[in-house]
């Protein structure tokens, strides 16, 4: 993912994009103790499209990042794996440019979202996110970045890469 990916524009909608944020706001309105939506009896499959779906609202640009690095590594539909990649690596190049709001924004949502996540979303939160989370970042980039990650995900960093050596 060392490619940089420039974005379209502020109106693009990823064609893998879920018509399923009606029913998210309807499960959240539901949900007053904010219970992850595997409760809701389906699928992985459709649980992980909520949850891109969740980024995406969020963070639109990512959306874009997303949609650019399936059509570059010639997926053609729905892959999550490389769409939470996509989200750490625009976290990480966050880092990388000290774009402290951005980066906090990503770091404040995913680090949330793991406290309410379920199995699966917090595999690939664990697999996915933190573990190529600053990857190509050089020693004083993720000493910064460092500083803003949330404990419960620094929890999942050192769980794969160790105690940092920056």
């Amino acid at each position: 993912m060392g490619k940089h990916i420039t974005s379209r524009s502020s109106s693009f909608r990823p064609k893998w994009a879920s018509t399923g944020r009606l029913f998210l706001r309807f499960a959240a309105k539901r949900s007053p103790l904010n219970i992850g939506v595997k409760s809701l009896n389906m699928s992985e499959n459709e649980e992980l499209k909520l949850f891109i779906d969740e980024i995406v609202h969020r963070f639109p640009a990512v959306g874009e990042k997303m949609q650019l690095w399936l059509e570059y590594q010639g997926f053609d539909d729905f892959t999550p794996t490389a769409m939470m990649e996509a989200f750490s690596q625009a976290t990480t190049e966050a880092m990388a440019r000290r774009d402290e709001e951005t980066v906090v924004a990503h770091l404040r949502y995913v680090s949330e979202k793991l406290t309410r996540a379920s199995a699966k979303e917090r595999e690939y939160i664990d697999v996915y996110y933190v573990e190529s989370l600053m990857w190509n970042l050089d020693k004083q980039g993720k000493k910064w970045g460092w500083g803003l990650i949330p404990p419960n995900l620094k929890e999942l960093y050192i769980g794969m890469w160790g105690d940092p050596d920056f």
